[in-house]
């Protein structure tokens, strides 16, 4: 159980850091978080300026959203790698499907991680910026199984859609 636990979370962990790494060009000024959220970090300086990060986050809860934006990044690569990473660890998500946001066809997947009790609920949009490159990669976490009607408020405006 532990092993399977730290694996996860290893998992998770090199998820999000391939997809840190692959995510935002043109800042979607339309897509904001409104009251409980706060914005904690926005396009913090960095060494490499053609990814940008944006976060969320409500006072007391462990819950976060973060969209990021990397203009060089592979829309295509970006989701090679989290299929590979689910078969190579395992991972059964609860969804893994297209979606379309603003126009653009995309690909949503969500997944739980850590120990029965304690789990953490990911939710991650990719979207590509052009059909050559580019990538905004949306991420939820969450620790209730319901998303958040702010959260779904936001991603509906922005998207056209609502994502679940």
């Amino acid at each position: 159980m532990l092993r399977s636990y730290v694996g996860t979370l290893a998992f998770a962990a090199g998820l999000s850091g391939v997809l840190m790494s692959t995510a935002f060009a043109q800042t979607p000024a339309a897509f904001t978080l409104g009251a409980p959220w706060t914005k904690i970090a926005s396009d913090p300086p960095a060494p490499d300026a053609t990814r940008k990060q944006t976060q969320w986050h409500i006072s007391g809860e462990s819950d976060s959203f973060t969209m990021v934006d990397d203009s060089t990044a592979s829309y295509a690569d970006a989701l090679a790698a989290i299929q590979k990473n689910f078969t190579d660890n395992h991972v059964k998500p609860s969804v893994n499907k297209d979606f379309t946001c603003a126009g653009k066809m995309g690909h949503m997947v969500e997944f739980a991680a850590g120990p029965d009790g304690h789990q953490v609920i990911i939710n991650r949009l990719l979207l590509p910026e052009t059909p050559a490159s580019g990538l905004l990669t949306f991420t939820y976490l969450r620790t209730d199984k319901d998303w958040d009607p702010n959260v779904l408020t936001s991603m509906k405006a922005y998207c056209g859609v609502s994502p679940i």
